[in-house]
């Protein structure tokens, strides 16, 4: 009888924070630029025009790995080709590894903390176009 085994078995997450200090994601545009990456944005998110140059970094600095956004909210621990958001990270590199806290037992609230903080910059925006 021929056996079957599961290669790929995803390890799925909410809590966002765990999983970015699991991973070791790099968060602060000022780490990217010390490495040598630079780049026109302040962020430290790289956009799928930019994916070959951080392709090209970690094939020369083998401790370095990507994370690809797949969709909204949702990070994984590898490399997707085509996609539109991916992150420099230096920690584990469990590829099955996930996050998504839009589908967790806490969804509604991260939502609300999500739109609370998003309309609080807007705001705040919208109030420093007002001369004084």
């Amino acid at each position: 009888m021929p056996g079957t085994a599961a290669e790929y078995k995803m390890e799925l997450t909410f809590d966002v924070h765990a999983f970015y200090r699991r991973t070791g994601t790099i968060l602060n545009s000022l780490e990217l630029e010390w490495l040598g990456l630079k780049f026109d944005d302040l962020s430290a998110i790289f956009r799928g025009y930019e994916v070959n140059l951080i392709l090209d970094f970690c094939k020369c600095n083998q401790e370095y790995h990507i994370i690809t956004m797949t969709e909204p909210g949702r990070l994984e621990n590898r490399y997707v080709p085509g996609k539109r958001v991916y992150y420099l990270a230096k920690g584990d590199k469990n590829q099955n590894l996930a996050v998504n806290p839009f589908v967790g037992p806490n969804a509604a609230l991260f939502e609300e903390r999500v739109m609370k903080t998003a309309l609080a910059i807007i705001s705040d925006m919208n109030r420093s176009d007002k001369p004084e």
